[in-house]
């Protein structure tokens, strides 16, 4: 069940990293010139991280990873793509 909340959370996100841009608001320190959406996403499952700071930490990689993929995107954590394309969802990252 928390997969599935995860999925449909990621699927928001995602929405909004194209409406982020579009609301046009100037940036100086970006690259872009405006202001984007970057987000990384980590679930904890009854089998997937030991403790919340695996968590957090995995959140914080998937975060840190989307920026350096040149930022405006989400990116979720190594196990959730797993999770996801063994449950079929191939929810790309």
């Amino acid at each position: 069940m928390a997969f599935h909340a995860t999925t449909f959370v990621l699927f928001g996100l995602r929405g909004k990293v194209g409406y982020v841009p579009s609301l046009d608001i100037e940036h100086e320190s970006s690259s872009t010139g405006q202001v984007t959406l970057s987000a990384g996403v980590a679930a904890m499952t009854d089998s997937s991280y030991k403790s919340a700071e695996s968590l957090l930490l995995a959140a914080q990689t998937a975060l840190q990873r989307a920026t350096h993929n040149g930022g405006n995107q989400v990116q979720m954590a190594p196990q959730m793509h797993s999770q996801a394309l063994v449950q079929g969802h191939g929810l790309g990252g």
